[in-house]
């Protein structure tokens, strides 16, 4: 896989919200026979899908509980029309907090990982011209994001490997660690959406056309 073991971690399945529920929400479940695994058919039809107050909470604290986490995901991006694999928001300040997301297709495509400063701003860390998730096929992607310090400064460390592959590193201007403790942020003010973006009862920034099997994995 890369120079980790994905084995000794704990892993928290972010599509657990839609594995019952596929035709309420016009998700629709798909089986991958090279990848031996379901996966979800999300559309533009896509309803508004909210994790559990519970699953949010397990990901948040294990975000905060280590220096060290990872985002796992085997993805077939069939759009270039921009669309969020998963989204954490604030509901009221339509602040995002954690939001993974795509853009584009072929050698053009970018994958975002959207971040709460300490600045109470959103910040980006962007992975330009992926050119292997473009190609409409099935594609691994793996992002290790581990508190640094640097300069004396703790921040945080993004390293993408797709297809077990490392493709590139980059740092967030704040330690992704402390984005949800920050200004003692109140859990029933969170909103966690898989598959889109959006705040309220709105739906956007959909991960339209594209068939998605995601994990989230943290040390243990």
């Amino acid at each position: 896989m890369s120079s980790f073991d994905l084995v000794s971690f704990l892993e928290i399945d972010l599509l657990s919200p839609i594995s019952e529920s596929t035709t309420n929400l016009n998700v629709r479940r798909v089986f991958t026979p090279k990848l031996n695994a379901p996966a979800y058919l999300f559309g533009r039809a896509i309803k508004l899908i909210q994790a559990k107050e519970e699953l949010l909470q397990d990901t948040i604290v294990n975000i905060e509980s280590n220096e060290e986490f990872v985002i796992y995901a085997t993805v077939r991006i069939m759009s270039p029309l921009a669309g969020a694999m998963f989204s954490i928001a604030h509901s009221q300040k339509k602040l995002i907090l954690l939001d993974l997301s795509t853009k584009g297709t072929g050698n053009k495509t970018k994958l975002m990982l959207r971040y709460r400063s300490t600045s109470d701003t959103t910040e980006n860390v962007v992975f330009k011209d992926v050119a292997a998730l473009g190609d409409r096929g099935y594609h691994k992607i793996i992002l290790r994001i581990t508190d640094v310090v640097d300069n004396g400064k703790k921040i945080s460390a993004v390293a993408l490997y797709v297809d077990c592959k490392f493709f590139g590193k980059a740092e967030t201007i704040s330690p992704i660690s402390t984005i949800f403790s920050y200004k003692g942020t109140l859990l029933s003010r969170l909103a966690f959406r898989i598959g889109q973006r959006g705040f309220g009862t709105k739906v956007h920034t959909q991960w339209r056309v594209s068939s998605i099997y995601t994990l989230v994995v943290y040390d243990a």
